[in-house]
């Protein structure tokens, strides 16, 4: 838990990074007593995820880079890929949180479990979440995941709404509920062909998908015709929700923007969040009467949510997911994702070093300065140490 000063001064450092780090790069001298390292400063992780547990904590484990830029493609934090092309390393902090997640769902895993992650922006709530999320995928659990819930109802996305196609009070979004769809069939596409659907669905006069056919033809009528893209991500949704023959992983990065307020407008009027359809498909997932069978729930809540909006304090979960919002979660176990501690801190300042992501000799003189920027902050250590 931080205090109201700790929070102001990390949110005073975000604003003045760029002119901290002009003065910090020029005027931080290369005559500092270097530090002495025995070894490379961090110990890696060999083990496959679903074999890691909290023995495994604090070390570094390097997501193989064909499930990186596939399958988990869209699972990837915007900075640590940034990081991880620039050095050719998808190497990962293996931390608390995520492991306790992990342990839990190896010694539980007919339960269905819910979590929610929370804590200051860029302290590695989407990193924990990629965490699980490869673990299931190793362990082959469906994965429904949307890495960033503020794209369905941020207009800045640019993207289209236009009525729905069988219910007059919704929306449809049919470029996005597409490339939903292009993710899920990239991550999933082992049981497509595998799990089929219970009922018949009809889309328009003409087209229906028949009882006991696949997944895939589902996925494959909305691939030819955008138009029916919202409404299949429903019907993939309610199959998925109903089947109990495999594991499910029920990921959202961003939940809080599910029950704020969208920038999107149809007509000039602006569109409730209750009215999108895909908003609509993936909170009744999160009633009771639509809970999933077999799986887990794991999202996570940002700080900052909306362009428009102001910075939430973090601890505020009322706040961040509004009334509406905050009863969904009431069953939620929910664990805080902190700054990096100072074990944390030392080993990515010793991992940034040697795959030269930070170039500079460590000193205890630069460690200091950059845990004082960053106040450990693990996005902004990543963004200062880049600029070294």
């Amino acid at each position: 838990m931080h205090c109201n000063k700790c929070r102001s001064l990390n949110f005073f450092l975000c604003k003045n990074l760029s002119s901290q780090l002009f003065f910090f790069c020029h005027y931080s001298t290369s005559s500092q007593k270097l530090i002495k390292e025995v070894d490379d400063g961090f110990t890696l992780c060999n083990v496959d995820p679903v074999k890691h547990s909290l023995k495994h904590v604090s070390q570094i484990y390097s997501i193989p880079k064909s499930i990186a830029t596939d399958a988990l493609s869209t699972a990837i934090p915007k900075r640590f890929g940034e990081v991880s092309r620039t050095i050719d390393d998808y190497g990962m902090l293996l931390r608390k949180p995520s492991l306790q997640i992990i342990d839990n769902l190896n010694r539980n895993k007919n339960d269905v479990k819910k979590y929610l992650l929370y804590g200051h922006d860029g302290n590695g709530k989407a990193m924990s979440l990629l965490h699980i999320i490869h673990y299931c995928l190793q362990n082959d659990w469906i994965i429904v995941h949307v890495p960033n819930g503020f794209r369905f109802i941020d207009g800045q996305t640019k993207t289209i709404v236009q009525p729905s196609t069988w219910n007059n009070t919704r929306y449809d979004q049919p470029i996005e509920a597409a490339n939903w769809l292009n993710s899920f069939s990239k991550i999933n596409y082992k049981f497509l062909h595998d799990l089929k659907t219970t009922q018949t669905y009809k889309w328009g006069k003409r087209e229906t998908t028949e009882e006991g056919k696949s997944l895939y033809d589902v996925v494959s009528q909305a691939a030819g015709r955008n138009i029916y893209a919202t409404d299949a991500v429903g019907v993939l949704l309610k199959e998925i929700q109903n089947q109990n023959k495999v594991h499910v992983l029920y990921a959202v990065n961003g939940l809080n923007a599910f029950f704020g307020k969208t920038s999107h407008k149809y007509n000039g009027k602006l569109v409730e969040v209750e009215n999108l359809g895909l908003v609509n498909h993936f909170v009744k997932l999160l009633k009771d009467k639509n809970k999933l069978k077999k799986g887990t729930y794991v999202t996570s809540i940002t700080q900052t949510s909306q362009f428009s909006q102001k910075r939430v304090d973090p601890q505020n979960l009322p706040m961040l997911l509004g009334e509406k919002g905050f009863d969904f979660v009431q069953d939620f176990e929910k664990l805080e994702i902190d700054n990096y501690n100072d074990e944390e801190y030392e080993i990515m300042m010793n991992y940034y070093r040697y795959k030269h992501w930070l170039t500079r000799d460590l000193s205890v003189k630069l460690r200091e300065e950059v845990k004082f920027m960053s106040q450990m902050n693990p996005n902004l250590v990543a963004k200062i140490c880049a600029a070294l």
